[in-house]
């Protein structure tokens, strides 16, 4: 099976669906890899597999392509082209649940109409997702959840530092805010890593106190050895946002043996099941109160031996098999 992935987000290879993306395709089996980008930006990564790399230059097409059993897009990628087998990933549909521009939204609901209506396979990370896709474009194809994954289980580090982590994009519906107010006021300390954005001006004056008062730590972005590194010596991830597709760090920390405080909306609870500590963001001191219960009622062993049993439900092998498995369904049919 000869597969192009449509790889803009390659070329900002940090994010989440980068990161995703990469994993996905390093763990498929007995495929032939094309990856592909239309925003005029080159791919320079040791990736981890084989693959050929197509530049189309700004534009929509290239014959190259038209060899391929499969093409795959992600909803931010650009309208598809107009071909017979095209995967389309949708992470989800922040924008029309967020964004308070109507136009913006518009333009938006649009582009992922034209989309879905020139997708053969559509693809989502969680049951969260596919309802809110389905709520919003009344879709009548088939939505096939594929959920992410992790590399491998590890054990649990017995040498924590003393600080708590935060790991993901600095964005207001993070809930970074909130999260710094409760640390400069419990006086702890917190490591952020992630691009480093001031999103408004009482976020950047938040993250100025913070720091000179030894608080808050910003790491920028730092490679997958170092984040393990800082995960698992963490005293807990705290992810206080309320709204994700699928919410990759709590679990990727799990995985590595690191207590999870986290809320518990749209698709975050269906990640994490019972096996995370949760607060609500909309009820003033609860993350407060939930750092106070996690460091005085002793039960970080419980998160951690909870969480690692809910790690192993998830794999980046098991979904490379499901995704190929969809694909060769939809051949047959």
């Amino acid at each position: 099976m000869k597969i192009a992935f449509e790889a803009n987000a390659l070329t900002s290879p940090h994010t989440g669906i980068a990161k995703s993306l990469i994993n996905l395709i390093k763990h498929i089996k007995d495929a032939e890899i094309i990856l592909f980008t239309n925003n005029n930006k080159k791919i320079n990564l040791n990736l981890g597999f084989k693959y050929t790399f197509i530049d189309l230059n700004g534009g929509g097409w290239n014959k190259s392509l038209e060899s391929c059993d499969y093409l795959h897009y992600h909803q931010n990628g650009g309208i598809l082209p107009n071909f017979s087998n095209n995967v389309l990933m949708i992470h989800d549909v922040l924008p029309l649940i967020l964004d308070k521009n109507p136009l913006r939204t518009f333009k938006y609901k649009q582009n992922i109409k034209k989309q879905i209506k020139l997708a053969k396979i559509i693809l989502t990370p969680s049951l969260y997702s596919k309802t809110q896709i389905q709520k919003h474009f009344k879709v009548t194809k088939e939505i096939h959840v594929l959920p992410h994954g992790i590399d491998k289980i590890e054990i649990p580090s017995k040498n924590r530092g003393d600080y708590y982590i935060y790991v993901g994009g600095y964005d207001p519906r993070k809930g970074l805010d909130n999260l710094l107010e409760t640390f400069i006021r419990l006086n702890r300390k917190i490591i952020f890593v992630g691009e480093i954005r001031y999103f408004s001006p009482y976020f950047r004056f938040l993250s100025q106190k913070a720091m000179e008062l030894g608080i808050l730590t910003q790491s920028g972005y730092v490679n997958e050895m170092e984040l393990k590194k800082l995960i698992k010596h963490a005293k807990a991830l705290i992810y206080p946002s309320k709204f994700e597709g699928f919410g990759l760090p709590p679990l990727e920390s799990m995985a590595l043996g690191t207590p999870v405080i986290t809320t518990p909306f749209s698709s975050i609870k269906e990640v994490c099941k019972e096996c995370a500590l949760y607060f609500n963001p909309d009820i003033k001191n609860s993350l407060y109160e939930k750092i106070i219960e996690f460091e005085e009622n002793n039960i970080a062993e419980k998160l951690i031996e909870m969480g690692l049993k809910n790690a192993k439900n998830f794999s980046w092998e098991k979904s490379a098999r499901e995704y190929i498995n969809i694909l060769y369904k939809s051949h047959l049919q």
